[in-house]
């Protein structure tokens, strides 16, 4: 494909291309999306897992910090 780019009739296409070029911007943030959903996935996936390691250690760190709001509070 590199190849045929480098006839002069593409060159011309090359051109035009910069204004085209402009809105493939727009479709970047296309591919971004799809990083998204990737992480969004791998957020899934580990999730669980330090949910079902975590849950005791939660409460007692959702206790401590109660009771750290509550000296703050004082």
């Amino acid at each position: 494909a590199n190849k045929p780019a480098s006839k002069p009739a593409s060159k011309p296409a090359n051109k035009p291309a910069p204004k085209p070029a402009a809105k493939p911007a727009a479709k970047p943030a296309a591919k971004p999306a799809a990083p998204k959903a990737e992480k969004k996935g791998a957020a899934k996936a580990p999730a669980p897992k330090a949910a079902a390691a975590a849950p005791k250690p939660a409460v007692r760190d959702a206790k401590q910090r109660s009771d750290a709001a509550n000296h703050n509070g004082l």
